[in-house]
């Protein structure tokens, strides 16, 4: 029992942590996704590299549609190409990201996490990026067109 005391006030430091940056994490979330809600035309397909980015932005912003919405699984069974090319680029390992996401992902809008190699990426590209919405976890954008 003693053993258990010691380490008791490091769990807590822990588990107010965590609770601490779920907060945070699902504060950024809803800005978000609200902010697609007033700002992305209805039916449009969103870009996002993480499946757990959609549950957020499907409650929040139900008018558009978003590229992997359940486990990743589901995506490498169905696409097993285009999911070793989203890896690829959310990782940021293409030298041409826009290029992949309007021809193999087909999108006009995503969204990148800001901790995301991609999100560097599109921040240093203005030429075929514009930031439209951003906040300290990351930012909506939208692809511009030669």
């Amino acid at each position: 029992l003693s053993f258990t005391l010691i380490f008791f006030p490091l769990n807590i430091r822990d588990i107010k942590n965590t609770i601490k940056n779920f907060s945070r994490m699902n504060s950024h979330y809803e800005a978000t996704a609200k902010w697609m809600q007033k700002n992305i035309p209805p039916g449009e397909l969103i870009y996002h590299p993480f499946w757990s980015d959609s549950p957020y932005f499907m409650c929040f912003n139900p008018k558009n549609n978003y590229i992997s919405v359940l486990d990743p699984i589901y995506m490498f069974y169905r696409y097993p190409k285009e999911f070793l090319i989203n890896k690829d680029l959310y990782e940021g390992r293409f030298q041409n990201p826009q290029e992949v996401l309007g021809e193999v992902f087909k999108v006009t809008y995503g969204y990148a996490r800001k901790s995301n190699p991609l999100y560097a990426q599109i921040e240093n590209d203005p030429a075929h990026f514009e930031i439209l919405y951003r906040d300290n976890g990351g930012a909506v954008f939208k692809l511009l067109k030669p």
